[in-house]
């Protein structure tokens, strides 16, 4: 069987973690170590690994050898994973449906694709009437370059701090408001989605 060199396969986040508990061992520090880690697939996914590292005694100090226990935990990882996101969907769900802000989500080409109860309130649209919306929908055309801008902003922070902004309501009212928008980040750190949450300004009232 042909010999892998594991570091060729390690994810490159855990490569130097394990360099450094290899060097402790190897000087006599410590006689094992654990860690999790991640190989890579030759498709590009990762395998989560609980792995167990042993100091082998042996007459040649200068190639000293190792005991090496590898435990595949992916499912468990995932399990993990997807209980936190529900965890935090359900958060967010009771923060979103008490909120009397407008909280809204819409995709990278500016299509509405959640709409709070707040939101309903303070412009008029129900829930199925925003999904089929466009953020330039909502936004007076004078505006709408400053909005692009504003975009373009978020692109390179997560967050942008609340600025002054008028929307538009369901029947034609501009209503004044103050914004933060949040960018939305999938597991491969791209962003896919923004969040904002409007509030009414200047004794607006939703």
């Amino acid at each position: 069987m042909a010999h892998i060199d594991t570091l060729n396969i390690t994810h490159p986040d855990d490569i130097q973690k394990e360099l450094d508990n290899m060097a402790l061992m190897n000087s006599g520090k410590i006689s094992d170590f654990q860690m999790e880690k991640r190989y890579i697939r030759p498709d590009g996914t990762a395998v989560c690994l609980n792995m167990t590292v042993a100091s082998v005694s042996g007459e040649d100090a200068a190639s000293p050898r190792h005991l090496c226990m590898i435990e595949d935990i992916t499912e468990r990882k995932q399990a993990e994973e997807a209980m936190l996101k529900t965890h935090d969907m359900l958060r967010l769900a009771v923060v979103t449906n008490d909120s009397r802000d407008a909280i809204t989500v819409q995709d990278l080409d500016g299509r509405i694709i959640a709409w709070n109860p707040g939101a309903v309130r303070m412009y008029g649209w129900s829930e199925a009437e925003a999904l089929q919306l466009n953020v330039r929908d909502r936004t007076p055309h004078e505006q709408r370059e400053r909005a692009l801008d504003k975009l373009a902003q978020l692109s390179r922070a997560e967050i942008l701090e609340s600025y002054r902004t008028q929307r538009l309501t369901k029947d034609g009212r501009l209503k004044d408001v103050s914004i933060i928008s949040t960018a939305l980040f999938n597991e491969a750190g791209a962003m896919y989605a923004i969040a904002t949450t409007e509030r009414a300004i200047s004794g607006d009232t939703p």
